[in-house]
């Protein structure tokens, strides 16, 4: 096979392997450090776990990218020749995750695009200025709140919400909304959602998944200044939600969760700061990653040759 499929396959297989190997450690990680996570403040909770979610997409396109790419670019000559299985297989396996992600992640937005179609007809617009984006008020049986979109987001607001809740209340269920909003939850909702990866088959891909709605959905009750309005909301939604809100929809919906009791009992007690990550431990972590960017900028040229080598072992591993 010519050198552009060649380079296209060794690539593809780089970043799968680099997954591979970091869904594991990714594992490890959270066996030996989940306990400490869980119960860090929750706005810090969310951001870790995304982090440890997407971790193997990061090693993943770093190694790709700035690893294998250059280093079978420069130093490959440009013969016709063949590739292992094994490179074969992995490059195969980096196809099915790009390709499932893009799927997934089409799918999301498509399905959202056409509820907030049918939402939008009947649709009637609220002017409230203490939400940062437009607030409408449409139809359902579902009594619905949610913010939905990323790109022009909008809070949708069932019929009902206006109609039975206080007004203290309505204002901090926007707060809440408006909070998911300044945080960008619906982006990172839509990145942990299509994630179509070897950690997308594991119990950790869904385990750090419903910690991180957990986490999101505590940060922005955080943020909200009048917590017992918002615990009222909360007890509101929970008598009054049929049952779950589609997690498919790029959506952050405010609903009677599973965490229910837990979060009216957060709001209603003391605003809680759970145990921070050990300073130390982050500055050393930012240290070391700052020492391997400026290693690597220095010694490309030596990365790439031995890169290099261990592309040509796995290309020659299986006849």
């Amino acid at each position: 096979m010519d050198f552009a499929l060649r380079f296209a396959l060794v690539v593809s297989s780089a970043f799968f392997a680099a997954m591979l190997v970091t869904t594991v450690a990714a594992q490890l990680l959270w066996m030996l450090a989940g306990h400490r996570i869980r119960q860090t403040a929750p706005a810090r909770r969310a951001s870790v776990v995304l982090w440890l979610r997407q971790l193997p997409w990061i090693v993943g396109t770093a190694i790709a990218a700035l690893l294998s790419a250059p280093a079978f670019y420069f130093h490959e000559p440009r013969a016709i020749e063949d590739v292992s299985l094994l490179v074969l297989a992995l490059a195969a396996g980096g196809l099915i995750v790009l390709a499932g992600t893009a799927v997934r992640a089409a799918w999301t937005l498509m399905l959202t695009a056409r509820v907030w179609g049918e939402w939008r007809t009947n649709a009637r617009w609220l002017a409230h200025g203490r939400a940062p984006v437009p607030v409408c008020i449409v139809d359902t049986a579902f009594p619905i709140v949610a913010l939905i979109g990323w790109m022009r987001p909008v809070i949708v607001l069932a019929r009902q919400v206006p109609e039975q809740c206080s007004p203290g209340t309505l204002r901090a269920i926007l707060d809440h909304e408006s909070a998911h909003f300044r945080r960008g939850d619906n982006l990172r909702r839509l990145i942990i959602t299509a994630s179509f990866d070897p950690m997308f088959c594991l119990p950790l891909g869904r385990i750090l998944a419903r910690e991180w709605q957990a986490a999101s959905e505590m940060a922005a009750d955080d943020d909200v200044p009048d917590r017992v309005a918002l615990a009222e909301g909360l007890l509101w939604a929970a008598r009054r939600t049929p049952g779950a809100w589609p997690a498919i929809l790029n959506a952050s919906a405010f609903e009677g969760d599973r965490d229910i009791e837990r979060r009216v009992r957060r709001l209603l007690a003391q605003p809680e700061h759970g145990p921070r990550l050990s300073t130390t431990m982050t500055w050393a972590l930012r240290a070391a990653s700052a020492a391997l960017v400026l290693s690597a900028v220095a010694g490309a040229e030596v990365l790439w040759l031995r890169t290099h080598a261990l592309i040509e072992v796995a290309v020659n591993a299986v006849p």
